[in-house]
């Protein structure tokens, strides 16, 4: 948990390095992403057995802006390290949708939701849900985004435990992202865009410019 309160406390204070500068915020990106995790398996009671892990992957995101709101949904596929890896847990692939509020035109608040399934290796797999909350901002003059997210999941281990047994589990992690622009499609533009706006043109008129005398 320490090392999920460092992560969080770091890209909090690089959101507050995130200036006002415009984003592109519809169209498609990818990125990479690395966290921690604790996963906590419990019958109910105030005892349960813990462990926890870190956490590294990739995605895949595609948004639509409305306004101040931006809806999307995305793809990620991550591998899991440390202790958990250690009791059988190996990977994680979730797809999950996003709606958020942008904040100043560079950043935006959101919640997600999606449905996970966790690779055990050789012990199958096992399905479940993820809620949470995120921050993605702009870094300044470029087409990269980082990404700060909280997640909350939840496991069905029905076939696996006896009943009433409850498997969850809580992480942060922060993600890169780029955008895609249109000419990375074949069309008309910049491969990678940012959306911001264009400079005032000079005025090149010579009579206007001279002075009056």
């Amino acid at each position: 948990m320490k090392r999920m309160i460092t992560i969080l406390a770091a890209a909090l204070g690089a959101v507050g390095l995130a200036g006002e500068a415009s984003a592109q915020w519809t169209g498609c990106g990818a990125g990479v992403h690395g966290g921690v995790m604790a996963g906590q398996l419990d019958a109910g009671g105030p005892i349960g057995i813990g462990s926890q892990g870190q956490t590294a992957g990739v995605s895949v995101n595609c948004d639509y802006r409305m306004s101040a709101f931006v809806v999307g949904g995305f793809v990620e596929y991550s591998w899991i390290f440390g202790d958990l890896k250690t009791v059988g847990i190996e990977k994680d692939m979730t797809v999950g949708s996003r709606l958020g509020v942008l904040i100043n035109p560079s950043s935006l608040l959101y919640t997600h939701a999606g449905w996970t399934r966790l690779d055990l290796g050789g012990g199958g797999d096992v399905d479940g849900w993820k809620i949470g909350l995120g921050n993605e901002f702009r870094i300044p003059n470029s087409p990269m985004y980082l990404d700060l997210r909280y997640t909350y999941a939840n496991y069905d281990i029905s076939d696996m435990a006896p009943p009433g047994f409850d498997a969850s589990a809580h992480s942060v992690r922060l993600g890169l992202n780029v955008k895609f622009g249109p000419g990375m499609f074949g069309q008309r533009g910049q491969m990678f865009t940012t959306e911001d706006d264009p400079p005032a043109p000079r005025n090149t008129d010579k009579k206007l410019s001279a002075p009056v005398k």
